[in-house]
């Protein structure tokens, strides 16, 4: 939508890209647009930053979400950041052996390599996961707990991102 904008809106030409012609009216309205959603984003981002991935989850869950897509994210959550703690070991043992990187063959000869061994060790690390939860016997479902009850500090919490978001619908008009 973004990249559509600037040259579906009329208004003043003030670039033009082969056969389209970009607005001036169409770029604010890009522009605007794309604010608004990093903003939502952030505010979104910020929210979701101070919950742990399994209390999202459940909270995902009590609001009826796909228990699939609630165990895809917090599968995503927790061995995301495996992988990458497991990328970063790999990347400072190459530097440890002397390893500076580059456009060289050798460095992307290297960088393949890299990459591979990371898909090989999250393949063996998924396996253990698998049987982990075999002989566990994951039944499938996320255990939800029963929901708390709301405190003082959750609903002055509550009122204040309300009153932010009101602010900022306010402002935008």
């Amino acid at each position: 939508l973004f990249l559509v904008l600037p040259f579906t809106t009329p208004g003043t030409t003030v670039l033009h890209l082969g056969p389209l012609a970009a607005t001036s009216d169409g770029l604010l309205l890009a522009l605007g647009l794309m604010l608004r959603v990093t903003a939502s984003a952030l505010i979104v981002l910020a929210l979701l930053a101070t919950v742990e991935p399994i209390r999202l989850g459940q909270a995902l869950a009590r609001l009826r979400t796909p228990v699939r897509l609630v165990q895809l994210l917090l599968l995503v959550l927790r061995y995301g950041a495996l992988l990458r703690a497991e990328l970063r070991r790999m990347r400072e043992a190459a530097r440890a052996r002397g390893f500076r990187g580059g456009l060289s063959i050798h460095a992307l000869r290297s960088f393949g390599w890299l990459a591979g061994m990371t898909l090989v060790r999250a393949l063996e690390r998924a396996e253990r996961v698998e049987e982990g939860m075999r002989l566990r016997l994951w039944q499938g479902a996320l255990p939800v707990a029963a929901p708390g009850r709301l405190g003082r500090a959750d609903a002055a919490f509550g009122t204040g991102v309300l009153a932010l978001a009101l602010l900022a619908v306010i402002g935008i008009r």
